[in-house]
């Protein structure tokens, strides 16, 4: 073909040429020729052009060899490899045009004229607009696909690579996406279709083998365009794979963490293969930070607040605040937009909007998916803020501070992640932070120490108080309610003048306004006699020693009336138990978690008993026992797991034949016992209490007098066969080896119905690295100390709890 056109002149004189030959593995070989001619013989108007090019199918009866040639070998379509969104990629069907015509850009439009009708080939209907511009005696002699058109006459020179990457005025961000728009590079339909017929029948994980393979070995011209449009299906699998690696079935991933943990997948396959996303330039690169935050559960529960919803919460809540609270919490917003970090504190007595300005601040920051710590120094406190927790539980702070105490951290575990302060030497980082509270109502306690200990102890004198901007909160928004009676927001005034008063130390007494008579009752004290059997008559007068009131002891005189509350702080080790001064009976109000349950049979009658361990937020225990018909009475209202308020009890001494929890007291439902579940999250009530004994420690407790039950968790590594053991009564065991993370191993024995529940669940399942906690186990020895269930043993499977996690790390 080239010594026709250069030989022979078929289009003139040729004075340069350039050809390039393609090799595919579908199609033989094909050459593409750039041919320059002469000055004297280019086509110079559309007329020369229509005399070597046509766009038009030839008439059948005057030229039936052009016209059996052209709509064999020149007519495009149908449409299918070339479609891209839906569209012919090479702009097919053409446009009609009456005449030949020269484009501003130097394009040239054929002449495609609408004079005749449609005709039919291989079942559709073509004209003139489907014809691939050629020429007729190139496509007669050799009866092949002869594309022949006239190149732009007017294309600038390229002066610089912005210029390269400019196509029709677009500027493109690659050399490679300037040559698709122009057409030079194949498109990646075939490789669409492959991986969307795939995924009606192929796994996920196949998937992402497939797209490697496609990346590697295949002449892929957008991968990036193939990943964005099928990363939904190789990552289908991906969310619930992440659910049981963080054991968290209620995980939501973001559709942009969806994609980075497909890269993430991606990734790993090719490096397994040698290769790296970092090969394919257009390709996105996973982002580490994001696969963190994935995977840490602490900063997902964190991020897993409806944003929605706590835009809409933060849209109501803004609307109430009062000049000083907004003036606050302008000066935080200011502070957070210009990412400097910073201290605030805001003082205030009560009833000046604290936690509705907390409450305001939060529903802002999780509306724009930001993560805030929400804590207070108290359960009660901690309550009233949205997704609040103590500070003990978050910073895991021991309750008995001395100066070798250290937070409760396990190495490695997500809570430990926390710790990092970015590296910023700046008051807490350089994070945000906002304090809060009444100095009248938090003064610090130091035993034994005088005012100026207790000054000294003060927040005041902390090292970054001077790095804190105070902010005070004046307004008592209690006051400033229009649906309150006069004389309630007279009360309401009064008893806020109270506190004040109270605080700065106006009234420093106690007194008890309940109506009724007051009964008191003193102490009964003697002065001791000497050694040689005198009385000390020279002491000091026994009214001046009963009107002293001493740190640790009691006051001479308590002073009760029918109704008054009291705080009982020595009788048991209940913190913080209210009584009730009710004639003779004793009431309890407590908020507590059920943990466990039991049962237990008599011998010469049947003695039903069913006894509760109740949790609260501080980890202190509580043991219920039901006996008989109360059983019937209260079983329904009480389930594991639930958290309920319960009021009107009493409190006893705990039977030991009944012992589960580790108080000495119980607590007994009457006849006004009210129970209610609170629908609420209460995060701070810990769903399981356990006191984990390490494995070095257990021999300790085989010469302890009682037979201590301990609670232990570990990795189970081996599960035995169930076993009929001979004797009094045969009775059927599985042992269960279990691993620590100082990879120290113990073994359990499960006896009876644990033998064939959990024991049986584990042996099936041992391959999945489960862990087993167990509560109330008794230590034997056999070989050296082992561990073994009895009737009051409760096993878990996988719990909950941080040191699953750490077992599972």
């Amino acid at each position: 073909m080239l010594r026709n056109l250069k030989d022979n002149k078929k289009f003139g004189k040729v004075i340069a040429n350039f050809y390039v030959i393609e090799f595919q593995n579908r199609r033989l070989p094909h050459a593409h020729i750039l041919i320059t001619l002469a000055p004297e013989d280019k086509p110079k108007c559309p007329d020369d052009i229509d005399v070597i090019i046509s766009a038009e199918i030839p008439d059948k009866d005057t030229d039936p060899l052009a016209f059996e040639t052209i709509t064999k070998n020149m007519l495009h379509g149908p449409c299918g490899p070339c479609l891209i969104d839906g569209k012919c990629s090479k702009h097919f069907p053409k446009k009609f045009c009456a005449e030949t015509t020269f484009h501003d850009n130097g394009f040239v439009q054929y002449r495609r004229r609408q004079n005749r009708e449609p005709i039919i080939v291989n079942g559709r209907a073509v004209d003139n607009r489907w014809v691939v511009p050629y020429n007729r005696d190139l496509c007669v002699k050799y009866n092949a696909h002869n594309n022949v058109e006239r190149v732009s006459a007017k294309v600038c020179g390229e002066e610089s690579f912005e210029d390269i990457q400019t196509i029709d005025g677009v500027i493109h961000p690659t050399f490679r996406s300037a040559c698709h728009a122009l057409g030079l590079l194949d498109d990646d339909n075939e490789w669409h279709e492959t991986l969307s017929e795939a995924s009606n029948w192929a796994l996920d994980s196949q998937l992402r083998n497939m797209f490697c393979s496609i990346l590697m070995f295949s002449e892929v011209s957008d991968p990036k365009q193939l990943w964005e449009q099928h990363w939904g299906e190789l990552t289908d699998d991906l969310e619930r794979m992440m659910r049981r690696q963080t054991r968290n079935p209620k995980l939501r991933l973001t559709p942009e963490e969806m994609q980075n943990q497909g890269l993430q997948e991606i990734e790993h396959i090719l490096n397994k293969l040698g290769r790296s996303l970092t090969d394919f330039p257009d390709m996105p690169q996973p982002s580490s930070e994001l696969a963190r935050n994935a995977l840490n559960r602490l900063i997902r529960d964190e991020l897993e607040y409806d944003t929605h919803d706590e835009a809409n919460r933060f849209d109501t809540l803004v609307r109430g605040l009062n000049t000083d609270q907004y003036r606050v919490y302008a000066a935080i917003l200011d502070a957070h937009s210009r990412d400097v970090g910073g201290l605030f504190f805001v003082y205030n007595s009560g009833g000046t909007g604290k936690t509705y300005l907390w409450n305001t601040l939060i529903a802002k920051f999780r509306s724009k998916r930001k993560i805030v710590l929400s804590m207070a120094s108290s359960g009660i406190a901690a309550l009233l803020l949205s997704g609040g927790k103590t500070a003990h539980l978050t910073f895991k702070i021991p309750f008995d501070l001395d100066q070798h105490s250290i937070c409760n951290f396990k190495k490695d575990s997500t809570r430990a992640d926390l710790s990092d302060i970015c590296n910023d030497n700046r008051v807490f980082g350089g994070k945000l932070v906002v304090l809060g509270g009444d100095f009248r109502q938090i003064l610090p306690v130091v035993p034994d120490e005088g005012r100026e200990s207790i000054v000294a102890a003060t927040l005041h004198r902390a090292s970054f108080w001077r790095d804190c901007q105070v902010m005070c909160l004046r307004i008592n928004m209690r006051l400033c309610r229009s649906d309150v009676p006069s004389d309630t927001l007279e009360q309401i005034r009064e008893f806020a003048d109270w506190i004040i008063k109270v605080g700065e130390g106006v009234i420093a007494g106690v007194s008890i306004t309940e109506e009724g008579n007051v009964q008191r009752y003193y102490s009964s004290d003697t002065l001791g006699h000497t050694e040689d059997g005198g009385i000390l008559d020279n002491m000091e007068p026994m009214e001046l020693l009963n009107s002293l009131n001493l740190s640790g002891l009691p006051n001479h005189c308590l002073e009760l009336k029918v109704g008054a509350p009291e705080m009982n702080t020595r009788y048991t080790p209940c913190r913080c138990v209210t009584l009730t001064t009710l004639n003779v009976n004793m009431r309890v109000r407590l908020l507590w978690m059920v943990t466990e349950q039991s049962r237990a049979k008599g011998t010469n009658y049947v003695h039903r008993s069913w006894s509760m361990v109740f949790t609260d937020s501080e980890g202190n225990e509580v043991q219920i026992t039901l006996f008989n018909a109360d059983i019937d009475k209260y079983k329904e209202n009480l389930k594991r797991g639930k958290v309920y308020s319960i009021a009107q009890l009493e409190l006893m001494p705990l039977d030991t034949s009944y012992k589960y929890a580790t108080n000495q007291m119980r607590l007994k439902f009457g006849n006004k016992t009210m129970i209610t579940e609170i629908l609420d999250d209460c995060d701070d009530i810990p769903r399981y209490n356990f006191r984990f004994i390490e494995f070095c420690n257990i021999p300790q407790y085989l010469h302890m007098r009682n037979s201590p039950l301990i609670d232990v968790i570990g990795l189970v590594i081996y599960v035995s066969e169930s076993y009929r053991v001979s004797g009094g009564r045969q009775q059927f065991k599985r042992d269960v080896l279990l691993c620590n993370t100082n990879m120290e191993t113990m073994r359990l024995t499960l006896w009876e119905v644990f033998a064939h529940d959990q024991g049986r669940f584990l042996f099936y399942e041992l391959n999945q690295d489960h862990v087993l906690g167990a509560s109330m186990v008794s230590v034997g020895s056999y070989y050296g100390a082992c561990l073994s269930t009895v009737g009051r043993t409760r096993l878990f499977i996988d719990p909950d709890i941080n040191e699953t996690d750490d077992l599972h790390g």
